[in-house]
C-alpha cells in the first residue's frame, strides 16, 4: 500500500512521519503555516510567507513538504496528536468488571470533550471549509483523531466479550454509540456558545448513557445479542 501512495500522480496524502516534528525547523514550519493557514486560509499564505515567517528558506520547506495542501496535512496531522484525547482505554488493562471498566472509559472521554472547550478549535473550521475541496484533508483528521479513538473503545469491548462481561455483536458500531451517548449536544452548545451542562449533569449523561448501554450489551442481553 505504501508503494501505490508513492506512485500517485498527486502524491498530496504524504504526511511527515510523526519523528519528523522533532525536528526544530519542521515545527517552525508548521507554527508559521497554522497561523497563517488560521488567519488566511488555505490558499492565501503563499510558501514563500509560510518561510518568513517560519524564519527558513522557501527551499527548506520544500524540503519537508511538496505543496501547501501537504503541508496543511501535516498540520493537522501535528494538531490531533498534540491536543487528542490520548489513552481512552490501555488493552493492557486487564478487568472483571465491565461496567466500572466502562464508567472510567466514559470519564476519559467526557474529560476530553470539555477540553475541547477551553482550547482555539479554529482549525476544525478550516478543515470543514477546506474538507469541500480538499477531502483528504478530512479524511486525515478522521483517521487520526475519531477513528483512533473509537478503535479504542472498539478493543476495549472486543476483550469484554472475550470475557463474556458483555455481549456486543459489532463493536466497532457500539463503540461510535457510546461516545455518541456521552458526546450528546456538546458540540453544538460550544459552536453556538451555549452554557455547557453542569458538573453534575455531565455525571447524570455518563450514568445515563452506561445504563442504555449496558441495557443493550451487557450480560442480560445476551440471549439477543450473542452470536
Amino acid at each position: 500500500m505504501t508503494k501505490q501512495r508513492r506512485t500517485r500522480a498527486r502524491p498530496v496524502a504524504a504526511v511527515p512521519a510523526a519523528p519528523e516534528t522533532e525536528n526544530r525547523k519542521v515545527r517552525a514550519i508548521i507554527a508559521a503555516a497554522n497561523k497563517l493557514f488560521l488567519e488566511q486560509g488555505l490558499a492565501a499564505p503563499s510558501m514563500d510567507l509560510i518561510a518568513e515567517t517560519a524564519g527558513v528558506s522557501k527551499a527548506t520547506i520544500y524540503v519537508y513538504f511538496r505543496s501547501r495542501e501537504e503541508l496543511l496535512l501535516a498540520l493537522v496531522e501535528h494538531d490531533v496528536r498534540s491536543n487528542g484525547p490520548g489513552v481512552i482505554w490501555d488493552p493492557a488493562t486487564d478487568f472483571v468488571d465491565a461496567e466500572e471498566e466502562l464508567r472510567g472509559i466514559a470519564k476519559r472521554l467526557m474529560a476530553f470533550f470539555l477540553s475541547l472547550r477551553f482550547r482555539d478549535r479554529a482549525i476544525f473550521r478550516l478543515i470543514e471549509e477546506q474538507a469541500v475541496s480538499f477531502p483528504e484533508i478530512g479524511r486525515t483528521f478522521y483517521a487520526a483523531g475519531p477513528q483512533k479513538t473509537t478503535a479504542q473503545v472498539a478493543s476495549f469491548l472486543r476483550m469484554a466479550n472475550a470475557k463474556d462481561l458483555l455481549s456486543v455483536p459489532d463493536v466497532d458500531l457500539a463503540a461510535m454509540q457510546l461516545i455518541n451517548l456521552l458526546h450528546g449536544d456538546l458540540h453544538f452548545r460550544k459552536m453556538l456558545s451555549m452554557p455547557f451542562p453542569t458538573r453534575r449533569e455531565l455525571d447524570a449523561r455518563v450514568e445515563s448513557g452506561l445504563r442504555v448501554f449496558l441495557a443493550a450489551y451487557g450480560r442480560a442481553s445476551s440471549g439477543r445479542h450473542r452470536s
